[in-house]
């Protein structure tokens, strides 16, 4: 799990979930001073500071809103690598202020390109203009419903019922009863396709 930096959680005092923006970078005083500004902006804001701990983040169950890094980051796991693992917006930022760094990132999969010092209330627009990007081309493609045993998961409206009664979910719940269902959906047709 990425190092959570401020007081800044998933779910705010109101009951409303906060985006959570993951910061890849190695200069950790810059990643911590931008966490808390972007805390400060609302969202929650995690940090990893080397290449494991970030693909296994990506790579895990729990996944960020959006993913802010640096494309110095790493020599062996690159924006593309990542686009690849998980869908997860990305804004690469960089002190490179050339435009062939800018086309490499876009051109391997970030949704926007920053250049340091980073402005936090910039940043903060870009966050939400990804999400919004993400989430209006998601509203174009339905996902349908999944049904395990007497569970039905609406993966549109992102609700579960269980004998046609509504379950309450957190954000986490909704996340690991998802991902529960899937594998289990995954292993019944695995078993389904093996010679008897």
């Amino acid at each position: 799990m990425p190092e959570r930096e401020g007081t800044g959680s998933p779910e705010s005092k109101e009951g409303v979930f906060r985006t959570t923006v993951l910061i890849a970078d190695r200069n950790i005083a810059r990643s911590r001073a931008l966490a808390n500004q972007l805390n400060d902006c609302g969202f929650s804001a995690a940090i990893v500071e080397n290449d494991e701990k970030l693909l296994n983040t990506v790579s895990g169950l729990w996944a960020p809103d959006v993913l802010v890094m640096d494309t110095d980051f790493s020599p062996r796991l690159t924006v593309a690598d990542i686009h690849q693992i998980r869908k997860t917006p990305i804004i690469a930022v960089s002190e490179n202020q050339g435009s062939r760094a800018e086309i490499r990132a876009l051109a391997s999969g970030a949704d926007h390109y920053l250049t340091m010092p980073l402005d936090p209330d910039v940043l903060a627009v870009r966050i939400n203009a990804s999400l919004r990007a993400r989430s209006e081309s998601a509203g174009k493609q339905s996902e349908g419903t999944l049904k395990v045993g007497n569970l039905e998961i609406d993966l549109d409206k992102k609700f579960a019922k269980k004998e046609g009664t509504i379950i309450p979910l957190t954000k986490t719940e909704w996340k690991v009863l998802l991902f529960l269902a899937q594998k289990r959906l995954s292993i019944a047709d695995h078993h389904q396709t093996l010679p008897h």
